[in-house]
């Protein structure tokens, strides 16, 4: 199955410069797909940002407590609507859950219907009703090369009153891209293309929060990274077959590791010549992309991760590791859990080198800041 990935644009700038804006987005990517959630914080300033921080920050919750995307919705809009009355902490949001096989289901609380662009075109995307006048729903499929495009209320009132009555609107909007789109446009630069002219049309004044995310999909590039035998060696075959049949780049990250794959696989392991100190040494087997020594490679990895590696001074297996893992939108860590012993040598300490299970979480937070997808599973 070809992995979807969403690549997200946004703009979001408030109503007076320097002031929070009270236009709020997320995005949560884990092993199924892509969640955004937007939300639209009544008037301006704090308390909008306060109230949209604080509703994304719910609906987040009860999502990564197992709720389904509709049932999370209609619990925090029965808070919303309660709060409309009593303290104004009030927020509009839309809501999309996007499959890694690009299956999509898009959830509505007061806000503008949503922008989909397929085969080059525009169009308003068509949703229904969800049990109540207030909460909007569709289900599509995103297609590599589609995208949606949510916006708030400051882009698409822009021009209420004075040049349009009920302002711009996602009919304007989207006749205005698909004029855009004819003189191709790239997707990337919707957004502050449609914030330039949300902006025009509003004479150059701001005249509340003003924010666009646009959700592109393409095909997504995956990076498999084996390390450590597993706990127990009678499901070392089951674990490497899964492993080897995953779809996307292949890393070994250790000489065990690496054995019991070649093993697997009734190929040859082989060690290249190194007579550097400082680079970890590199194995090969057929079948596989990249094969490394384990904590050693791993440590460095990490130290590389912020950095410029065109700056090593010569190819090494730490510095392809490195540009592997940046080129990747999902990487999948399948980490053993026997002990190495080796790893308790006193020299390792001193050096300042952790091990496998304490340093790939490390890595993975530094992945996921890149807004990339990052899974760990332990052997």
């Amino acid at each position: 199955m070809e992995y979807i990935h969403i690549e997200i644009e946004a703009i979001t700038s408030p109503k007076i410069n320097g002031q929070l804006c009270g236009d709020v987005y997320e995005v949560i990517r884990n092993k199924e797909g892509t969640t955004i959630i937007f939300a639209d914080g009544i008037k301006s300033g704090v308390k909008a940002n306060l109230a949209a921080t604080m509703y994304v920050s719910h609906l987040k919750e009860l999502l990564q407590q197992g709720q389904s995307l509709r049932e999370s919705v209609l619990r925090t809009t029965d808070i919303i609507e309660r709060s409309k009355t009593k303290d104004n902490l009030y927020t509009a949001f839309i809501i999309a859950r996007i499959l890694n096989n690009g299956n999509t289901t898009i959830i509505s609380y007061e806000m503008p219907p949503p922008i989909i662009f397929s085969n080059n075109k525009a169009s308003i995307l068509k949703m229904g009703k969800n049990n109540s006048d207030l909460i909007m729903e569709t289900h599509c499929n995103l297609s590599e090369k589609e995208a949606f495009l949510f916006v708030s209320d400051g882009i698409s009132e822009a021009g209420m009153g004075s040049k349009n009555t009920n302002g711009w609107g996602v009919y304007g909007m989207s006749e205005f891209l698909n004029y855009k789109l004819s003189g191709k446009i790239k997707y990337k630069d919707i957004p502050k293309t449609i914030y330039s002219r949300a902006l025009e049309i509003n004479d150059n004044i701001k005249k509340d929060d003003m924010s666009i995310v646009l959700a592109k999909a393409r095909k997504g590039t995956i990076v498999n990274v084996f390390s450590g035998p597993p706990s127990n060696p009678k499901l070392d075959y089951d674990k490497v077959s899964e492993f080897v049949e995953s779809d996307g780049i292949k890393i070994i990250c250790g000489a065990t590791t690496a054995k019991i794959v070649a093993s697997y696989l009734n190929k040859k392991l082989f060690v290249e010549e190194n007579y550097d100190p400082l680079i970890p040494p590199a194995y090969e087997v057929e079948g596989i992309d990249l094969v490394t020594e384990g904590t050693v490679t791993l440590n460095q990895v990490y130290n590389l991760l912020d950095e410029d590696i065109t700056r090593i001074s010569k190819r090494n297996v730490v510095g392809d590791f490195v540009s592997l893992l940046s080129a990747a939108d999902k990487i999948n860590f399948f980490i053993g859990t026997t002990a190495n012993p080796a790893n308790d040598n006193i020299e390792f300490v001193q050096q300042g080198l952790l091990k496998r299970t304490r340093i790939i979480p490390l890595i993975a937070d530094k992945l996921k800041k890149e807004s990339k997808t990052v899974i760990i599973k332990y052997l």
